[in-house]
């Protein structure tokens, strides 16, 4: 099940998202979710 979220990034931190995603050829948003995963990993 998925579940539609929205949050506030400042401006730098979203274009530096953006700009790992082009160069890895992702969309941010599904970068965004590995970010999120994998930090969530690492702190159990």
């Amino acid at each position: 099940m998925c579940i539609i979220i929205s949050i506030r990034l400042p401006d730098y931190l979203l274009n530096l998202v953006k700009e790992k995603a082009n160069a890895i050829h992702i969309p941010y948003q599904s970068l965004i979710k590995e970010y999120i995963k994998k930090g969530v990993l690492l702190d159990r």
